[in-house]
């Protein structure tokens, strides 16, 4: 009886075995959304386009086994695949224009090959597809704002680039400076790379650049320091204090370099110079002096808009007095 009982046993298992990797093996339908769009070289001496704008988002119909299926939404799900699919504009050298099925496109696609999958069904299924042979053209370089207002540069190096463009296109390769180059390149010389954009989503790029900007001269003006903080380094919080010894001498005017708005932004400041105690500090047994540090706004300071006239800011002289300690409080470590 109880060999019946494991033959029986033995079958069943088989039996689910073999409906297991049967029902694995049946085929599925999953529909998921996709985008498509063009590898962009920015070297090319060819520029591909579709008659849709790029990227273009298509739904997909995926039809393979289960146990692939499962794999793809696994996939999909933890970020290891994304269904964004490239289309090389290599491979369209041969022509000038051409109908591109995009069934047969997606998949010839390694995506899909290595999935062991076959899209069935696209949201998209064909597209025109234009082929430019591009030329090379030594081109001269502008600087614009972000804004598109051009910058008369003190020196660009070297001043033309070879870029690859459309042969009736005339103009010059471009380099957009923001706020921030613009007041890095009056100051010294930054390196950027040109480009002239040859389609609404692509560009061509030619090697980098030196550019160099006239300087900003800021006009000065005097300002008055009244507000002072303190910043304390992270183990000197609630157990010291720090005790100005020349308060006097930092409360007074000072003399910067900025424009209206800036100087304006640093008048309405609650604080207008730091006077930073560090970790360790509270080892010295001299008076600690060291450099106050100015509250400009950071955005004015990156753009250039806001310095110092002279070449070093005043110096606090301090010392760290510990405060006493509540009972039962234990020091922070």
């Amino acid at each position: 009886m109880a060999e019946k009982i494991k033959k029986y046993a033995i079958v069943i298992f088989l039996t689910f075995l073999v409906w297991a990797w049967a029902f694995n093996k049946l085929e599925r339908i999953y529909t998921h959304s996709a985008t498509l769009t063009i590898t962009e070289n920015t070297n090319s001496d060819i520029l591909v386009t579709f008659d849709k704008q790029v990227p273009i988002d298509m739904s997909l119909q995926f039809k393979g086994t289960q146990d692939k299926i499962d794999d793809l939404k696994t996939r999909i799900d933890t970020g290891l695949e994304d269904l964004v699919f490239k289309f090389n504009p290599e491979s369209g050298k041969k022509t000038s224009g051409y109908t591109l099925n995009v069934l047969d496109f997606l998949n010839k696609s390694s995506k899909v090959r290595k999935r062991e999958l076959e899209v069935v069904s696209s949201t998209v299924e064909l597209l025109q597809v234009q082929v430019d042979n591009l030329v090379k053209k030594t081109l001269k370089i502008k600087c614009i704002d972000e804004n598109g207002g051009e910058i008369i540069a003190d020196r660009i190096e070297p001043p033309t680039v070879d870029i690859y463009v459309k042969d009736e296109y005339t103009g010059d390769a471009t380099v957009i400076l923001s706020d921030r180059d613009i007041a890095a390149a009056s100051k010294n010389h930054i390196v950027r790379i040109p480009f002239v954009q040859v389609s609404p989503t692509e560009k061509r790029k030619g090697r980098p650049v030196e550019i160099k900007l006239p300087s900003i001269e800021l006009p000065t003006d005097t300002v008055q320091t009244t507000n002072i903080g303190y910043s304390l380094g992270k183990t000197l919080v609630g157990r010291y204090k720090i005790v100005l010894k020349n308060e006097d001498k930092l409360i007074s005017s000072v003399t910067l370099r900025g424009t209206p708005e800036a100087l304006d932004t640093y008048r309405n400041q609650d604080i207008h110079i730091f006077v930073v105690a560090l970790d360790g500090d509270e080892k010295k047994q001299e008076d600690i002096v060291r450099p106050v540090v100015f509250n400009f706004n950071p955005k004015d300071v990156a753009n250039g808009h806001i310095r110092l006239a002279k070449d070093e800011p005043d110096k606090a002289v301090f010392r760290l007095v510990k405060l006493p300690q509540t009972p039962g409080e234990s020091p922070p470590r």
